[in-house]
């Protein structure tokens, strides 16, 4: 009750100066929107747990390391079928590789990002159906048509208008007649943040979408591991075991053969060789939104201070009128948490616009990622807190100041010497916001000046003029001999345009974001 009572008091106190307290709100909101914004990319990256897998702690990322020590390498089948049937820590290993794929729905092929996933893919990462069923172990046992697809929730209601009836309907996937068993449960979109996945095939079907491409071979590295820990097995417990059943794995690669090695990461969503540099970054990004936070509560500690100072003959009345010091300092710092408290609740609306505007920002990746920045109760409970810490650090020296055991003989004498104390008191707080605002300046500059200089610079090849198209004939059933053939007439026809100077075909283009390797063999060398 007494706490309501100088909640009350604190209000009426700020009705008499609204324009104090609104640039205090205004100033505080501005800090907590930029941290609370952050905050909510963070928490959508790495801090919310995996939509539709059931006990994501549990996971882990399985990855091959070469003999060079490199590690985050894809694995072949028969690696994956020798540590499937091994068991070792994991109560399942299941694994999957992605790839686009032309789906056909209504009459009309579109590009879809799909995954080719071992049977027991949806049992380790705990994944439930909506409509119908998700397939099984079978398909790996050959007791299952390898023209099965499960999609996914958003594909089914973009593509197919939520048709209830989809389950048990034949739908062309790179031309190809694949019977949908079933539509996976909404938010589910594996083991990957951002990758919106719209089916999911099973591994052998990779012949079938991708002709003269086989699933088996040793030396064919293209399927991603991700396994499911027993209970009480920790990640070093099971990188150990691994070890283990690495060096027996080994044993039975022809003689010559690189070692085996993996190592093993937590499954958070994020891709495991870019989880590192990512947190840097966003760590970057986050001192510099505490730096705008600390700019933003050194100027409102100067206007308190002000407002305090402006305040010194009514406070000295409660003073003399025998008012405790404590008392005074408590109804002043909760008037000024009010103003802090407002300030952040201000900041998370306005984080409720900023945040999601991110999402429009598109990286030129040959499959779409797609992320949702909208802020939740987390987001909102972050800004208000940090907003009630940051009141309570810079609105109790103002306070303090304010209720100075020497305020009477100020009042009755008006004394110079303190007047000087004070003054050099706001100096201070003015020089450390002037200190902050330059440092964030300096470093805004830097980094335009590298983004300026990363763009200026020569990429080693004459970028001018150049135009790129992405063509992938085998979505449309193309074997190797028949692509090739097709890409010639097609870079002979392109040579022949008005105003196109030469045409070539890659596989793969300088500064791209993928990458692709392979070994060549020469006759008598190693």
């Amino acid at each position: 009750m007494k706490l309501l009572g100088e909640v009350r008091i604190a209000l009426r106190n700020l009705r008499r100066a609204p324009g104090a307290a609104l640039a205090v709100t205004l100033t505080v909101a501005i800090g907590i929107a930029a941290t609370a914004t952050i905050f909510a990319v963070v928490d959508a990256l790495f801090l919310r747990p995996l939509p539709g897998v059931e006990g994501p702690s549990e996971l882990v990322n399985v990855h091959a390391r070469a003999s060079d020590g490199s590690s985050f390498h894809s694995v072949s089948y028969r690696t994956w079928r020798a540590l499937s049937d091994a068991g070792g820590p994991f109560t399942g290993i299941a694994a999957f590789g992605s790839r686009l794929v032309s789906l056909t729905a209504q009459g009309e092929p579109r590009l879809a990002v799909g995954q080719l996933v071992t049977g027991n893919y949806f049992g380790v990462v705990g994944a439930r159906a909506a409509l119908g069923r998700l397939f099984g172990p079978e398909t790996d046992a050959g007791g299952s048509p390898d023209s099965v697809m499960v999609l996914s929730d958003g594909a089914w209601r973009t593509r197919f208008g939520a048709d209830p009836s989809i389950v048990g309907r034949s739908v062309p996937l790179n031309g190809r007649a694949f019977t949908v068993v079933g539509v996976a449960a909404p938010g589910f979109s594996g083991t990957f943040l951002g990758t919106p996945f719209d089916v999911w095939v099973p591994v052998s079907a990779r012949r079938i979408l991708a002709p003269g491409e086989d699933f088996e071979p040793q030396d064919q590295e293209w399927l991603e591991l991700v396994a499911r820990r027993r209970p009480g097995v920790t990640i070093e417990s099971a990188s150990t075991a691994m070890a283990v059943l690495a060096k027996r794995i080994e044993r039975d690669h022809p003689p010559g053969s690189p070692p085996v090695a993996f190592d093993l990461h937590r499954t958070t969503g994020f891709e495991d060789s870019l989880e590192g540099p990512a947190t840097a970054f966003f760590a970057i990004l986050a001192a510099l939104a505490l730096l705008v936070l600390g700019i933003a509560c050194a100027n409102v500690t100067g206007i308190l201070l002000a407002r305090s100072f402006a305040r010194e003959r009514e406070i000295g009345i409660r003073v003399a009128l025998g008012a405790a010091r404590a008392g005074l300092v408590r109804l002043l710092l909760v008037e000024n948490l009010l103003q802090f408290l407002a300030g952040g609740a201000l900041g998370v609306a306005i984080t409720a616009f900023t945040a999601p505007l991110l999402e429009r920002f598109n990286l030129p990746t040959p499959v779409p990622i797609v992320f949702h920045f909208t802020p939740g109760l987390r987001v909102a409970a972050f800004g208000l807190l940090s907003a009630a810490a940051a009141g309570l650090l810079f609105g109790m020296f103002p306070a303090w100041l304010a209720t100075r055991p020497n305020l009477l003989p100020l009042l009755r004498a008006g004394a110079s010497t303190e007047r000087r104390a004070t003054s050099r008191v706001r100096a201070l707080f003015v020089g450390a916001q002037v200190a902050f605002s330059v440092l964030l300046l300096v470093i805004a500059g830097l980094f335009q000046q590298t983004l300026r200089h990363a763009a200026a610079a020569h990429p080693g090849f004459d970028q001018n003029g150049l135009v790129i198209t992405q063509v992938d004939l085998s979505l449309l059933g193309y074997d190797p001999p028949r692509a090739h053939a097709a890409f010639d007439r097609l870079t002979e026809r392109v040579r022949s345009l008005p105003g196109v100077q030469s045409a070539t075909v890659s596989s793969s283009l300088p500064l791209g974001l993928g990458h692709r390797t392979a070994t060549v063999g020469l006759p008598g060398a190693a």
